[in-house]
C-alpha cells in the first residue's frame, strides 16, 4: 500500500511554523486504511481516516476534529514510493477554509 511508511509516530512542522505530532497505525491488518492522531501545539487535535480505493488508485482522506475543523484531500498523483500530491481543502475551527497543495 502507498502508505506503509507512514506508520508510526511524526513530529511535524507545517511553512507557518505550527508544530504537531502525529500517530498514525492500522487498526487492522487486513484492512486498506489506516487511523492517524494529530494533536497540535495549540491543544486543537483532529483524527484523520485514510484509506485506499484500489478501483480508482487513490488515496482517500477525511479528517475531523475540536473546534469544528474537519478537512480532505484524495492523492491522485503517486511519483516514486513516497511522494504523492493533490489537493486539498480544510475548514479551520473559526471559519476559514483553506485550500492549497499538498
Amino acid at each position: 500500500m502507498p502508505w506503509d511508511w507512514l506508520l508510526g509516530h511524526w513530529n511535524i512542522e507545517n511553512s507557518e511554523g505550527k508544530k504537531t505530532k502525529v500517530h498514525w497505525w492500522k487498526p487492522d491488518p487486513k484492512s486498506d486504511y489506516l487511523l492517524g492522531k494529530w494533536e497540535h501545539e495549540d491543544g486543537t487535535w483532529e483524527t484523520q481516516l485514510v484509506g485506499w480505493r484500489q478501483d480508482t488508485q487513490t488515496l482517500s482522506s477525511h479528517s475531523y476534529g475540536s473546534n469544528g475543523t474537519y478537512g480532505e484531500i484524495n492523492f491522485t498523483e503517486f511519483t516514486g514510493r513516497k511522494k504523492m500530491k493533490d489537493i486539498f481543502r480544510r475548514h479551520e475551527g473559526d471559519g476559514k477554509i483553506v485550500t492549497g497543495t499538498f
